[in-house]
Parts: C-alpha cells; sequence; structure tokens
C-alpha cells in the first residue's frame, strides 16, 4: 500500500514538473512571438520615392528679351505705364518657371489687368496620356496681388501625336505692392499605364 502511494506521489511530480516546463516554453515562445512583432513595428523603414516625369518637351514661341518663350499674354500698358509684364522664363528639368513684374503706382491703382498665361502640353510618346490636370499646390502672396486665379487644361486625355493646352488666369490689382518671395506653384499631371506622371510650372511675381 505504501509502495502505491509512493509511486502515484513520483507520477504526480513528473507530471507537475511537465506540465510547468510545458506552460514555460509556452509563456517563452509567445513572449518571443511578441517581441518579434514589436521588433518589426519598431523598426525604421526607408521608403525611397521617385517622381515618374512626364516625358514630354516644351517649344518655345521665340526668345526676344526673353518675353514670350513658353507663354502668351505677357505684358499690359495703362496711361504710358507697364502694368506687368513677363520679364523671365526658365525652362530647367521638368519645370518652367515664368516670372512676372507687377507695376504699383497712384495714377494707375486703379487698373486691374486680367492675365492668362497658356502654354501648350505636346504627346510625342506612343502612348495614351490620360486623367489630366493641373493643380495649385503652395502659394505665397500676402498682399492678394493676384487675384480670381483659375487654371485648367482643354485636354484630360492626350492621344499620340496630339496636344492639350494649359492655361491659368487671374486679376492683377493695381492697387497693391507685390510682396518679396510672391509665388504660385502647379503640378500638372497625366497617367501613362496607370502610372502619374509630372510637370511642374512656377509664376513668380516681382516689383517694377
Amino acid at each position: 500500500m505504501k509502495i502505491k502511494i509512493k509511486k502515484r506521489h513520483k507520477a504526480f511530480k513528473v507530471w507537475y514538473i511537465v506540465s510547468v516546463l510545458i506552460i514555460i516554453m509556452v509563456i517563452m515562445s509567445t513572449s518571443y512571438s511578441l517581441w518579434k512583432t514589436e521588433l518589426n513595428i519598431e523598426g525604421n523603414i526607408k521608403v525611397t520615392y521617385t517622381e515618374q516625369q512626364l516625358p514630354i518637351q516644351i517649344p518655345s514661341r521665340g526668345e526676344v528679351d526673353n518675353i514670350e518663350r513658353f507663354t502668351t499674354n505677357t505684358e499690359m500698358t495703362a496711361l504710358a505705364t507697364t502694368i506687368y509684364r513677363v520679364t523671365a522664363e526658365e525652362y530647367v528639368g521638368n519645370t518652367i518657371t515664368t516670372t512676372i513684374k507687377h507695376e504699383y503706382k497712384q495714377v494707375t491703382n486703379w487698373v486691374y489687368p486680367d492675365v492668362k498665361i497658356t502654354f501648350q502640353i505636346p504627346n510625342t510618346t506612343d502612348k495614351t496620356f490620360t486623367n489630366g490636370k493641373i493643380e495649385l499646390v503652395s502659394s505665397n502672396d500676402p498682399n492678394g496681388v493676384w487675384t480670381d486665379m483659375g487654371y485648367s487644361t482643354s485636354n484630360a486625355t492626350i492621344e499620340p501625336g496630339g496636344s492639350a493646352e494649359m492655361s491659368v488666369t487671374g486679376t492683377l490689382r493695381g492697387n497693391q505692392n507685390v510682396a518679396d518671395n510672391t509665388y504660385y506653384n502647379f503640378n500638372i499631371t497625366y497617367r501613362i499605364d496607370g502610372v502619374i506622371h509630372y510637370f511642374h510650372y512656377n509664376v513668380k511675381l516681382l516689383p517694377i
């Protein structure tokens, strides 16, 4: 009878030790899994984004003292005074930057000239451009010189060999000075094979 009791006690001890070991292994496995998951979440992930450029080349309209190189509607005068004029157009990489000088004088502060800048987006590839649009992405005009701004594209889809006209319009307030660092920056985008491609257009305003 005593021998049986001892065997049962010994068997119970073995079962207890095995159970404890199993519990410890489960806890360790779970803890490692949680630690590993947390490690993956806490780790630094570096994503490199490369903007796809719209494969276009804007043709020049000609160059006369840096006027009308790429855009239209480049000058207005009133009472023998130049209210505004395009003084430079830079085409670097995938970006055109148009610089407009705007005059403020007491004698012409009642003049609010309309501005319309247009240029062509040609598709010289064998791919169709789709979902075209122009968007204002950043601006700084604390004196509100440029008002009633609008921007649009004539064609959201450009077939191979076709083109679209981009336009930026608005009114310049004759009774306001141009503040330092006044600008408007636009993105022109089209999809090619479902991928968004970019072209950039910037307008800078300076006092004459």
